[in-house]
């Protein structure tokens, strides 16, 4: 970590993350590249990326929501600012509820 600034990375550049702290109250995602339960995202500073349906998101707010995006599943909260749904998984045509 240098400064409020933390990158960790697969190997020499292979970034899979690069998060900036702004205390006392905000994390951002500065870069990434995430997969989780099939579905792979990419993270730059001006978009969001899913990668198994092609899907971009940019621009975008949230506000007055317990959270910004869901992608897959509805899940309890139901205050989401902005969900995705039906996204294919490991290229094998299955895909989440929509």
């Amino acid at each position: 970590m240098v400064g409020h600034t933390l990158i960790i990375r697969e190997s020499q550049g292979n970034i899979l993350v690069d998060l900036l702290f702004e205390p006392p109250s905000r994390i951002k995602i500065q870069r990434g590249h995430f997969l989780h339960n099939g579905i792979e995202i990419e993270i730059k500073q001006d978009y969001l990326h899913i990668l198994n349906n092609h899907h971009k998101v940019s621009g975008n707010r949230a506000l007055g929501f317990t959270h910004a995006f869901l992608i897959g599943n509805t899940v309890k909260p139901n205050s989401w600012g902005y969900r995705i749904g039906g996204i294919p998984r490991y290229g094998t045509g299955q895909t989440n509820s929509p």
